[in-house]
């Protein structure tokens, strides 16, 4: 199939560009102006690189490699596969026997009538390293992100949804050590809009043939000429659109657009290499299930969107605050609690070291808990106010280094154990922490005061997870649990929040909403009523005895009377 034949309409929709204040923010072309220092505080741990997808070989690095990495299935002959790594945005299912594979997508409105999403096409049409997997060895495709249509479920420009599932890891075909290990895992949903951008996002150093010229895996020169195999491209939007997913050979932009109210989203995912571990959301309410047959597992997942704060602000670095100046490394830009900060110029290594001709933009990891510390050190700077709320569907498997200190209970390798799910723009990293003193499981998180519209920020937290896990982590038996959930201010007050707790299918599900910021915990306690004791009476002979507790057994020798 052709892009021509799946979406004729790009170029000649009848919906003018819309380019709305909060979906569509993208950091400003003045933050690259010499002299700069600024702080962006954005969830990009959730942006899942949709329609990037290489499969590389021999173990190369295909950031530092100067040989072509790339394979187009596991029957290429130049490709040694001892050793090898992926990065797949996975196809939609074409058939009950794909595996690996988008099988749904849709909406659920507010008296619960779910409308199924038709596929449509990918984006891009031929993602710049697209190849084939292979399910004997549970290696998944790689293509683009596969845009949908949802009858009746309307954003503000019309019915399309660009959805990406993307399975990242490594695996070995050596003798006697043949395995695949799933390290990366992510699944977003995004309102969109295509837009024809003509060349804005055309890349002369991408080879047209045999692939469309897309982000991807591409030979790259060097200042000094040399050649290098590496990533290029993004999704970028050159400081005026916020391109949910990017088809480079068509002029495409898929901007980003709101959600529309009143409406739950929903994805199942066929898989026979599941995510394990912990998983974190940009969702609230979900509702997680987890179906298996013989090797084949669907993963449901069902969720309202949420907006998520960005805090961003910018300074000459001579006209910095002094209170803030005094947090960066002048030399390099980075933070003093932790260096996060990145540069987008190419400079002489003296250049590069003078605040006053480098340009500088710090953006620490939502989860990084230092970073906490520099969101409330600049919120006084923005007037304690979002500089846009971005909404968000999307969740994503958690790193090894925010498992690091977990809870053993969180950890198990062979199963998915949960999901925390929150709005604010940063967060405790990994699942909540366990008090064993206190008995509480805490989160912390850290948002600015008031939404971009001036209005106090709200907040939403979200935990989920297998029932068998909660009673792990106190020592539970399999009878019903409560949960206790409060939220405490950063002086030590409690806060008045809503608070929900549910069992339902095998999970744990616990809420908290309406709380407010700048840096509040959310703290949750689950307790079990003491088991019943029963007493029976045991006899031996002549010998009568009494025996109390939970689960009473007799003594050896003695039968229950």
């Amino acid at each position: 199939m052709t892009a021509l034949l799946l979406f004729p309409s790009i170029a000649q929709s009848d919906v003018a560009e819309i380019l709305d204040p909060n979906e569509g923010w993208t950091t400003p072309l003045e933050a690259q102006n010499p002299g700069n220092m600024a702080a962006l505080f954005i969830d990009n741990s959730h942006l899942s690189r949709p329609g990037v997808s290489y499969l590389v070989h021999s173990g190369l690095n295909p950031s530092a490699s100067n040989i072509d990495p790339t394979c187009e299935s596991t029957s290429d002959t130049k490709c040694n596969f001892s050793l090898y790594s992926f990065l797949a945005t996975i196809p939609t299912c074409m058939s009950a026997a794909d595996v690996n594979c988008l099988s749904e997508v849709g909406a659920i409105d507010a008296n619960g009538v779910k409308t199924v999403g038709t596929f449509s096409r990918y984006l891009p049409d031929k993602a710049q390293n697209e190849y084939v997997g292979n399910p004997d060895w549970k290696l998944p495709s790689g293509v683009g992100a596969s845009l949908f249509t949802i009858p009746g479920v309307n954003n503000p420009a019309g019915n399309s949804y660009l959805v990406a599932v993307n399975m990242g890891g490594s695996g070995s075909r050596k003798s006697g050590n043949e395995g695949i290990n799933l390290q990366d895992f992510s699944a977003s949903i995004v309102p969109v809009q295509l837009l024809d951008v003509g060349n804005l996002f055309q890349n002369t150093g991408c080879p047209l043939t045999p692939r469309v010229c897309n982000p991807g895996v591409i030979k790259l020169t060097r200042p000094d000429g040399t050649v290098r195999w590496g990533l290029s491209g993004g999704t970028g939007g050159a400081g005026k659109y916020s391109c949910a997913g990017i088809s480079w050979g068509e002029n495409i932009c898929a901007q980003k657009e709101a959600f529309p109210a009143n409406y739950r989203f929903y994805i199942k995912i066929r898989l026979t290499l599941m995510p394990t571990g912990w998983l974190h959301g940009r969702i609230s309410d979900p509702n997680i299930s987890i179906t298996t047959s013989g090797n084949v597992s669907e993963l449901s997942v069902t969720a309202n969107p949420i907006q998520v704060p960005i805090v961003y602000k910018r300074y000459q670095w001579n006209e910095m605050p002094a209170a803030l100046q005094k947090l960066y490394i002048p030399t390099t830009g980075g933070y003093v609690g932790g260096n996060w900060s990145y540069s987008q110029q190419l400079l002489s290594d003296t250049d590069a070291l003078d605040p006053l001709k480098r340009s500088m933009t710090s953006s620490p990891p939502p989860f990084e808990n230092n970073a906490m510390d520099e969101l409330v050190s600049w919120l006084p700077y923005v007037n304690d106010k979002a500089t846009a709320m971005p909404s968000y569907w999307t969740f994503r498997s958690l790193s090894g280094k925010e498992l690091s200190n977990a809870n053993s209970c969180f950890t198990n390798p062979k199963q998915l154990n949960g999901m925390v799910t929150t709005n604010s723009t940063q967060y405790s990293a990994g699942p909540p922490e366990f008090d064993k003193t206190e008995g509480f499981l805490n989160y912390k998180v850290a948002s600015p005061h008031f939404s971009s519209s001036g209005d106090v920020f709200k907040g939403s937290y979200d935990l989920a997870m297998r029932s068998d896990v909660a009673r792990c982590i106190y020592g539970f038996s399999k009878a019903p649990v409560s949960a206790k959930v409060s939220v405490i201010s950063a002086d030590g007050t409690p806060q008045i929040a809503t608070t929900i707790f549910s069992e339902s299918a095998g999970w744990v599900y616990l809420k908290a909403r309406n709380f407010e910021f700048s840096s509040p915990s959310v703290r949750v306690k689950l307790s079990q009523a003491p088991a019943k004791k029963i007493t029976i009476t045991c006899v031996k002979n002549m010998t009568i005895k009494k025996v109390t507790g939970t689960s009473p057994k007799c003594p050896a020798g003695y039968k229950k009377k």
